[in-house]
């Protein structure tokens, strides 16, 4: 049996390495003793930064629609359970009952599975 986090992967990444045993920190494959000091700020944040952005040259403004797309990509299928609810909303705030407003929630499907 192990006591506290030893062995325990929180997450994993391959911009750093952390040798406990050693007492090492590894960033972008230095050890930390031998960037601190002597290797600018921005000179690190563009090791890391070199191979984890696709493409890092290109037109940010492009970078960034193509992220929009794939976001609203994974969005689309809950579009319409959201004009539904929008829907709902408009009806019971038209007619003023604020205890309605419960029974909208109930209404309106939000299983993701459908």
């Amino acid at each position: 049996m192990t006591i506290g986090l030893d062995d325990v992967v929180a997450a994993e990444t391959s911009l750093s390495h952390v040798d406990g045993e050693a007492g090492r920190l590894i960033i972008a494959g230095h050890d930390l003793e031998e960037l601190a000091g002597h290797v600018a700020f921005e000179d690190v944040t563009a090791m890391l930064w070199d191979g984890l952005v696709p493409n890092a040259a290109a037109d940010p403004q492009a970078l960034l629609g193509e992220a929009r797309r794939r976001a609203y990509a994974h969005l689309a299928p809950l579009a319409w359970r959201l004009g539904k609810l929008r829907e709902r909303a408009n009806e019971v705030f038209r007619r003023g009952g604020k205890e309605a407003v419960a029974a909208m929630l109930d209404d309106v499907d939000v299983d993701p599975n459908r």
